[in-house]
């Protein structure tokens, strides 16, 4: 039986996609990505694919039309969009996710390539509300792809909308080839779970570290040297273990993942060999890169962590006896009229960062607002945004 797959193709079709990149305009280079990593794993049998452009402007709704299940159609499709016009990028993903709502699938995916962030300032807690995150949009895999995007408080913002909506952000670097950009595009759809392409990839190549004899991996990990002897004939274990012998470091992850799975696991020899079948050998895999979905009946990959690019505080250095909480209340707040507005940017999101010399806690006002108990507790790591 095929999955149901609801898919929406958000791309940005603004005016900023006619600007050059590699000597071709930002929107052909998006095109060709979408020929060689997108389209292969859309499609399939039981896929509905949505095309969906950027609104114009911040009212109304977004233009969207269902693509024929045909992949050579599709690229035809996409090959005719032109850039121009703003960048209302939360209002179009919310028109996503309300037509993921309409829809009755077994996968709601929603793919966003962006060259830019947002321009109708607005905050996307206002535009897509949390309760509707929270009941919908968690469910559905989200990826978007930060297309060219060099500069790094754009890049904040966009990493924290994606976050927000509980999806995951990859970088296209401007500076990077084409072939690079379509690697990292593929890795990511991949993680992601848009691509059902196997076998997986490997986690890991090589780790580093030194040897450690049999016995000594014996006592630290509780392996038993007969049973890896059984994996190793069961043909699960890429390398024969011999009692006398030196393991290093990327063998012992290897055993790690596979006495996991066949021995603590207690699964039967056929069942982990079916498994195995979606990996490739060696097994250079860990239980916290990828996991088994028992509703699916496949490996999937944890999704990672978006990162957020840190700011130092700019006075701290110069200053660094000065009273913290008043000094970020003040730079939160705009009182301070010696710094400069160009050092902390409206509605960009930024990260907290702990100064080595004061506690990692301080407070800071939420808005301009008098009342003194209207406060706002920070730890490092915090995302804030500054209203100057």
């Amino acid at each position: 039986m095929n999955i149901k797959r609801y898919i929406e193709i958000v791309l940005d079709n603004s005016g900023s996609m006619s600007t050059r990149l590699a000597n071709e305009p930002r929107y052909i280079v998006a095109q060709r990505i979408f020929e060689s990593s997108i389209l292969p794993v859309i499609g399939d049998p039981g896929d509905k694919v949505a095309l969906r452009l950027l609104r114009h402007g911040c009212q109304g709704h977004s233009f969207m039309e269902i693509l024929p299940n045909d992949r050579g159609a599709m690229l035809e499709r996409i090959r005719q969009i032109t850039p121009g016009g703003d960048t209302p990028l939360y209002y179009t993903t919310l028109d996503a996710i309300e037509a993921c709502r309409n829809e009755l699938a077994d996968e709601y995916l929603i793919f966003v390539l962006t060259d830019g962030e947002d321009t109708c300032g607005v905050p996307m807690e206002k535009v897509i509300p949390k309760d509707l995150v929270d009941r919908f949009v968690r469910t559905y895999n989200v990826l978007l792809c930060q297309f060219a995007v060099d500069d790094p408080l754009t890049q904040n913002n966009l990493t924290a909308f994606s976050s927000y909506v509980g999806g995951n952000s990859v970088i296209l670097d401007g500076s990077g080839s084409l072939e690079e950009m379509k690697r990292i595009v593929s890795k990511a759809l991949v993680k992601t779970g848009f691509s059902s392409r196997l076998p997986l990839d490997a986690c890991f190549t090589r780790i580093k570290g030194f040897p450690v004899a049999w016995k000594e991996l014996e006592r630290k990990e509780g392996f038993d040297f007969h049973q890896a002897c059984l994996l190793w004939q069961e043909g699960l274990l890429s390398w024969k273990p011999e009692p006398d012998m030196q393991v290093d470091p990327t063998q012992a992850a290897e055993l790690r993942f596979v006495y996991g799975v066949r021995v603590r696991s207690m699964l039967p020899e056929p069942l982990v060999k079916a498994m195995f079948q979606q990996l490739q050998k060696p097994y250079h895999y860990s239980h916290d890169c990828i996991y088994w979905d028992f509703g699916k009946g496949r490996w999937r990959y944890f999704p990672e962590k978006a990162a957020l690019n840190v700011f130092e505080h700019p006075d701290h250095e110069s200053d660094e006896n000065q009273n913290l909480e008043m000094l970020v209340e003040k730079a939160f707040t705009g009182r301070n009229r010696k710094l400069p507005t160009s050092t902390y940017l409206p509605k960009k999101v930024y990260q907290v960062e702990a100064l080595p010399t004061i506690m990692p806690l301080f407070t800071l006002r939420k808005t301009r607002d008098t009342d003194l108990n209207h406060v706002v507790y920070l730890r490092p790591g915090d995302r804030v945004v500054f209203h100057l």
